[in-house]
């Protein structure tokens, strides 16, 4: 599917989750929990999800959670699509915003692409990345 095919959408943490259970989302790191905020991916023809992202919003930062994209969309700008649409195009505002996200080697270049650096990496290779977008 060509992501501007695509259009995104408001999900509910019970959509999200069954998602990314169904991906086996969790075998690549994912943590498979509920979130503020979900967006998903969605096929206008069929209604299929194909990729996720949800928000944790607190007071001193807003933490990126579940981007995640089917095993066969990826590499078709997907997850690009979903960190950008959803941290600029939908938020106006007119102040930076501090977000961090756990990123695996696949995620990092596309939070890097938007601001975030890396701070540190664990031992299973998923880095901690922070930045003001």
């Amino acid at each position: 599917m060509d992501q501007h095919m695509l259009y995104l959408k408001k999900i509910t943490n019970d959509q999200a989750i069954e998602f990314l259970k169904k991906n086996h989302a969790d075998k690549e790191h994912i943590s498979i929990s509920t979130a503020d905020e979900w967006w998903a991916g969605i096929d206008p023809q069929t209604d299929e999800i194909f990729g996720t992202i949800g928000f944790l919003f607190n007071k001193t930062a807003t933490r990126v959670k579940g981007l995640f994209v089917k095993a066969d969309q990826r590499g078709k700008g997907l997850g690009s699509l979903l960190v950008n649409k959803t941290l600029f195009d939908t938020a106006s505002r007119d102040y930076d915003l501090k977000v961090n996200a756990f990123a695996t080697d696949m995620s990092k270049p596309i939070f890097k692409s938007v601001g975030l650096t890396v701070k540190r990496t664990n031992k299973s290779g998923i880095h901690f990345m922070e930045g003001l977008v």
